[in-house]
């Protein structure tokens, strides 16, 4: 009987090497910024992320910068894919949201916004582990250059200690992830444990006794 235990046990041990858990993967980056006069471009590139995506990708964005017209807009790429214009004023347009869409007409812009990949891109999107982020944005974006009498003088945007800014951007993406656990190998005597149990077995269904 005791035999029959240890074999139990054995089994059991090996069938739960083979489980794993999901854990919830956050990661930010600061503000990425771009001082000169549009067209021009921002990216950030963020490595060591999961492969293993269980979930959809939620990316949060805070972007700011002279969005403050019909014409200022910029374009969002993942990993060189176009996923939407944002501040064309146009929610219906089937853009990456609304939030992106409708930017502020003020001097200094300043909008939050939300994008949801859905779980089988992102698997795609993190593949290598890393995930490229990147704006470009249109010729109107510039950082308020004012005219007088000659002098040029700059007055863009302030987000934190960031200053005179022409367009930038931060955010966090999060998802969930599963690390795999290889399943724990069956011991090479197990197969022959195995078979000397079921010899006992049919010895004493026999009436055989050792």
């Amino acid at each position: 009987m005791q035999s029959i235990r240890c074999f139990i046990a054995c089994c059991s041990f090996a069938v739960a090497g083979a489980s794993a858990q999901a854990a919830t993967i956050v990661q930010s980056f600061n503000p990425i910024v771009n001082f000169d006069d549009g067209p021009g471009s921002v990216a950030v590139t963020l490595a060591g992320l999961d492969p293993n995506v269980e979930s959809d990708l939620t990316l949060d964005f805070t972007f700011f910068g002279d969005l403050n017209g019909l014409t200022e807009t910029f374009e969002l790429f993942l990993d060189g894919t176009s996923y939407g214009i944002g501040c064309d004023f146009n929610p219906a347009s089937g853009d990456f949201g609304a939030g992106f869409d409708i930017c502020s007409q003020a001097t200094n812009s300043l909008t939050d916004a939300t994008l949801l990949v859905s779980a089988v891109e992102a698997a795609g999107l993190l593949a290598d582990g890393a995930l490229e982020i990147a704006f470009n944005f249109s010729a109107a974006v510039n950082d308020f250059v004012d005219i007088t009498n000659g002098g040029e003088t700059r007055s863009g945007v302030f987000f934190g200690n960031t200053q005179n800014a022409s367009f930038g951007a931060g955010g966090t993406i999060t998802y969930d992830a599963t690390d795999p656990i290889a399943p724990v190998p069956v011991p090479p005597a197990l197969p022959m444990l195995a078979g000397g149990l079921l010899a006992l077995g049919l010895m004493r269904r026999a009436g055989v006794t050792a």
